[in-house]
């Protein structure tokens, strides 16, 4: 364990908190009558577990504190803070006239995850070596999704959140695709590594 990974836990544990938080302010929408203390802290929470990512992984390369176990837990954290947040976006309306994010986004998500983790295991059962790196398009999706979630969430108007929705369906579409051809590359060029 290092600091780094402590803060990495915190931001795991800090998940449930933001997700009630959440969905008790969507209800209260949905009750017409919107509590608005559940946003904030739905916000502050959102915002601390987010920008915890950065500082977990300057921690751990500025005092050379990389550990595997930070290698696993950091991209969990960060998959299911994203997550959570858009599912519990796309089930309860945080303002008027379907202020949400869809459903079939969330199925994108979903598909798009579990055709990474399909490729994964298939590389595993060829080679048993799997390398598989982060491309800059899912980084962008993840930027992407970071920032429609806090649109969302701050209820900023000037525009639907549906524009910044179809920018991130475009990277997981691109990112998908990435990881496909990493996929073939590694099946073809070494199908019997260990």
């Amino acid at each position: 364990m290092s600091v780094a990974n402590y803060i990495t836990i915190t931001r795991i544990l800090m998940i449930p908190v933001f997700a009630t938080c959440a969905w008790l302010y969507g209800q209260s929408v949905l009750d017409s009558a919107p509590i608005e203390i559940y946003r904030y802290l739905a916000l502050v929470i959102f915002a601390l577990a987010a920008s915890g990512d950065a500082l977990d992984g300057y921690i751990a390369r500025k005092y050379n504190q990389v550990t595997k176990l930070g290698s696993y837990l950091d991209p969990i954290a960060d998959k299911f803070l994203i997550f959570s947040a858009i599912v519990i976006l796309s089930w309860v309306p945080w303002g008027a006239d379907g202020w949400q994010i869809p459903s079939w986004f969330v199925w994108m998500i979903i598909i798009r995850d579990l055709s990474i983790g399909t490729a994964v295991a298939f590389i595993y059962l060829l080679n048993r070596k799997v390398i598989m790196r982060v491309n800059l398009p899912s980084k962008l999706n993840t930027v992407a999704q970071l920032f429609t979630v806090s649109w969302v969430m701050l209820k900023i108007a000037p525009f639907s959140p549906l524009y910044l929705i179809m920018l991130c369906a475009l990277m997981i579409l691109l990112s998908s695709y990435k990881y496909v051809m990493e996929t073939l590359r590694q099946i073809i060029e070494s199908p019997y590594q260990k």
